[in-house]
């Protein structure tokens, strides 16, 4: 059962708020944070002729918002993007939205202002925005984690009023495979069967693929409105989707396929089960929230399944990132801090006015430094890693805790093996046309060899075992059959305890 922060976040408590802290809403997606505020904060804010400034990361939430809470908007609040904040002093070189006139700020998906920083705004203004706003502020969040890596930079202590509750979502299962053709054969089986495929992708030059795997479906792609080539990646039946989603929060085609555009901002009522998949490993907060767009009614028996494409991060997209941070510290280096970078990025590109102490340099800020390296440290851990499962279960364990984990290797396996050893606790292959059988099973069950359409060993397929937990293991041994005198060498499949 759902617990919902309306019932929490009552007009009594909102009545206790100062702006002596900044007020930390932990909410899991689907428990009701934009409609506690829509309601309970809004309702106490005309009892008391107060005004909201409702601040968030997406122009899809903002279109969802607006035309959902009409009424609301033309009264006693005003919805912005945060884009609009930081641009605001960025080029006009003060605070926006005459900050007087706003008794509250509303920062929803707070924690993107530290998980975007290294490519979406400068979360050092928008920082010094806070910090200047007078009234009394609640930041929403489903990973609160992020945002309170922000309090250093704050000058009002984080107040959490809400935790977030990780056993309160609709996910049913969690599937992995390392096996790219699986994964596209599993979400096909699961849109055969009637569920809906929502997949993340890092890249919009997947999109082509992603359509063409899904021939004969209806089948769409979705980016951010702010790309200079959205009308080109963008046709008009996607267009349509997007349009579909925002003004009614339903997914018209069976497939769909997006940039961390959709990471927040749109929610998709479900109507079928739906299976959302990731191509790439993504941070923990992104997995979390693009999951989460898709919403299930608590009367209603709709579930979410997730799968993980598991691979090792991209070399080249880690060397990038340290690239940029090894540049960003060599100007520190220089300069000594971030004022000082600013003064010389503005003296080098035209001297610029600052406003109570407030700088533009966006590149070299500390909270994107920090942010940056956190994002180095994640990735590499997969990089390095030599045991991705239990890496990817690590992960996923500590964000769904009551939530099953599936590996389709594993399980298919499994089920071979189990078929082959019946209710006996060893199976032996004596032959080479037994093993050669066996090996070939083992391939088709998804155990790869370094080279192209090699046929798997026995130190391979053990190896694989080991790795992906199947409790089985392959051993050679020797042994006289039907009397014969010599020793035959032979397999023995045994169910093991690992």
């Amino acid at each position: 059962m759902k617990k919902y922060i309306s019932k929490e976040l009552t007009k009594e408590k909102i009545k206790g708020f100062t702006n002596e802290y900044i007020y930390l809403i932990g909410g899991e997606c689907g428990s009701g944070k934009t409609t506690a505020i829509m309601t309970n904060l809004y309702e106490y804010a005309a009892l008391k002729d107060k005004q909201i400034l409702y601040l968030c990361n997406r122009s899809t939430l903002e279109e969802q918002l607006i035309d959902e809470h009409l009424e609301e908007v033309k009264e006693h609040m005003e919805i912005a993007m945060y884009q609009s904040v930081t641009t605001s002093i960025e080029k006009n070189y003060s605070l926006p939205f005459h900050r007087m006139e706003y008794d509250f700020l509303v920062v929803d998906e707070a924690h993107l202002i530290f998980d975007s920083s290294d490519f979406d705004i400068n979360p050092v203004l928008f920082v010094e925005y806070l910090n200047h706003f007078k009234g009394i502020i609640l930041v929403l969040t489903g990973t609160p984690k992020g945002f309170k890596k922000l309090e250093p930079f704050l000058n009002r202590k984080i107040k959490t009023v809400r935790e977030v509750n990780k056993m309160n979502h609709c996910v049913r299962n969690i599937y992995v495979t390392g096996n790219e053709i699986e994964f596209d054969e599993f979400k096909r089986n699961c849109i055969r069967n009637g569920d809906k495929n929502f997949e993340l992708t890092d890249k919009v030059k997947n999109f082509k693929d992603y359509k063409e795997n899904n021939i004969g479906n209806s089948v769409a792609n979705i980016a951010s409105i702010h790309r200079q080539d959205y009308n080109q990646i963008m046709n008009a039946y996607d267009k349509a989707v997007r349009k579909a989603i925002v003004g009614t929060q339903k997914m018209i085609c069976e497939a769909l396929i997006a940039t961390s555009s959709m990471e927040v901002g749109i929610n998709i009522i479900a109507e079928e089960n739906y299976l959302v998949s990731y191509s790439y490993l993504p941070t923990e907060s992104t997995i979390i929230q693009f999951a989460s767009r898709i919403r299930v009614k608590n009367q209603d028996e709709f579930y979410v399944d997730l799968i993980f494409l598991m691979k090792k991060t991209d070399k080249k997209i880690i060397n990038k990132m340290k690239e940029r941070l090894k540049k960003m510290k060599r100007n520190y280096k220089v300069y000594g801090d971030y004022e000082q970078i600013c003064k010389r990025h503005n003296y080098c590109i035209g001297e610029r006015d600052q406003l109570d102490g407030i700088i533009a340099m966006r590149e070299c800020n500390p909270i994107t430094m920090k942010c940056l390296e956190e994002k180095i440290a994640f990735q590499e851990k997969f990089y390095e890693s030599e045991q991705l499962l239990n890496s990817y279960t690590k992960l996923l364990n500590e964000l769904y805790p009551n939530v099953p984990i599936i590996c389709l290797e594993k399980m298919k396996i499994e089920k071979e093996l189990d078929v082959l050893l019946k209710d006996s606790k060893i199976f032996i292959l004596i032959t080479k046309e037994e093993k050669m059988e066996f090996r070939l099973k083992m391939k088709e069950s998804g155990i790869k060899t370094r080279i192209k359409d090699g046929i798997p060993s026995i130190n391979l397929i053990n190896d694989f075992f080991e790795q992906y937990n199947i409790n089985y293991r392959i051993k050679q041994q020797r042994k006289r059959f039907d009397g014969n005198k010599n020793q035959t060498r032979y397999w023995a499949v045994e169910h093991v305890n690992y």
